[in-house]
Parts: structure tokens; sequence; C-alpha cells
């Protein structure tokens, strides 16, 4: 009898460096790619820094990643800066993103509609809390 796998389909991590949040990955299985997961992983970091009481949240993203880039500028991320040879596989350039202040009205009502339009979307998956 063969013994289901179970994998990973999802991760995220967090520095907490004083008030700012840093997010130090977010990756979905390649399997598992357009569910809608990487968005939710996301909003779950964001959530956990806010509770954390951060102030920011900066990240740095592959230059070339811009389907990645494109849902942290929705998020309100803004690109901050480029660290040169940034990922030690291929030395590319890591493009630094950076959130204004997590506690602004701007920041909270875009964060609360994006997480409510998340939720309705893929509802089916998975409840937010």
């Amino acid at each position: 009898e063969a013994i289901p796998r179970e994998y990973l389909i999802g991760m995220v991590g967090i520095w907490m460096m004083v008030d700012e949040a840093h997010i130090t990955t977010i990756a979905v299985r390649n399997s598992h790619k357009h569910l809608g997961i990487g968005e939710r992983l996301l909003i779950a970091i964001v959530e956990l820094a806010m509770m954390l009481h951060a102030h920011t949240v900066t990240l740095e993203v592959r230059v070339s990643n811009t389907t990645a880039q494109k849902l942290y500028e929705k998020y309100g991320f803004a690109k901050a800066g480029i660290r040169r040879r940034y990922y030690s596989d291929n030395h590319e350039d890591g493009l630094v993103m950076t959130t204004d202040l997590l506690t602004s009205s701007d920041f909270q009502e875009r964060f609360q509609r994006l997480k409510d339009e998340h939720q309705k979307r893929w509802s089916q998956y998975y409840t937010l809390s």
C-alpha cells in the first residue's frame, strides 16, 4: 500500500528589527502557484508585523521577479533601492521594497480592502481570520 506524501506548499519568514519587520522569504511550490497562496502568506505576515507593532515592512525581491513586485506594489510596497549581487545563487540584484507606516489610514484602508477581496476570491479554499 502506497503511503501518501505530504509537502509544504508555501512558507514565509520574517525578522523583527526594532520597529521594522523584514520579510526574509515568501515561497510557494510551483505546483500550487496561481491559487492565491503567495498573497495569503503576504497578508498573514503583514498582520503578524502589525501585531508585533512594526512600523514598516521591508523585503528584497529579485529584479527579474516582476510578478512578485506587482503583488508587493498592490499592497503598498514601494521601491526603495537596489542591493547589488544580492542573491548568492546567480548574483542577481535584489530590489528593496518597503511599506509606508503600517498604522497610517491609507495603508490600513488599502490592506483591509485587499484582504477582503482576496478572501472573497479564494474563500472556497480557506478562510481568513
